[in-house]
């Protein structure tokens, strides 16, 4: 099968997911330093979640590379290109999504066992299902960030709700256009824009 998408986007793909899987990584660590101070269960939640997002990333990352490289090299993957992405791209939507249902755990009041059987439709989601469950679980998050914000006036809260604001433009930016380069670095920028206000809000709490 004729491949229609341009070689070089596997290396700036594969080149934009491994910033993304640092980053990921970076505001798990602040998570977990404010976890050892602030001793909040709801920081247990976004460190694992930021962890799983990381490896969805480093998943995306390495097929990207790994297709790169085999047709670059040897003018084939060994399998079919098509194959691999399929493999990476499920295995980051288990990881994704498990890490977006962490991040909703974090803002539900009280903690039920029921809630788990939130996984059973997720472990199976096509590329635009995936993007409308996360835009859903995310906005559950920047609602209750929202109700925080308007109560206590938080600067805190803002930024989550910036930082989650961001990963939904993100999703919807893949979701609702079709590919494009400056469309595709566009919402990676938000991506990490939106990790980045994490980051500085986690900071602030560590502070």
């Amino acid at each position: 099968m004729e491949m229609r998408v341009p070689l070089e986007y596997y290396l700036i793909s594969g080149v934009v997911y491994t910033v993304s899987f640092f980053t990921s990584m970076l505001v798990a660590y602040f998570a977990w330093s404010a976890l050892n101070i602030a001793k909040q269960k709801r920081l247990k939640f976004l460190f694992f979640g930021f962890v799983l997002l990381g490896f969805g990333f480093l998943t995306l990352a390495l097929t990207s590379f790994y297709i790169y490289f085999a047709i670059d090299l040897y003018g084939t993957t060994g399998i079919s290109f098509h194959y691999v992405n399929y493999i990476g791209f499920n295995v980051y939507y288990v990881f994704s999504l498990t890490a977006y249902v962490l991040f909703v755990l974090t803002y539900v009041p009280r903690f039920d066992k029921k809630l788990w059987v939130i996984y059973v439709p997720l472990w199976y989601a096509s590329y635009p299902n995936f993007h409308i469950i996360s835009i859903l679980l995310l906005g559950f998050v920047v609602f209750r960030n929202v109700q925080n914000y308007i109560k206590k006036k938080n600067f805190d809260s803002l930024l989550v709700i910036t930082s989650f604001v961001c990963l939904m433009i993100f999703h919807g930016m893949l979701l609702f256009t079709t590919f494009n380069q400056a469309i595709y670095l566009t919402a990676n920028i938000m991506l990490i824009s939106g990790f980045l206000a994490l980051i500085y809000m986690l900071m602030r709490v560590g502070r």
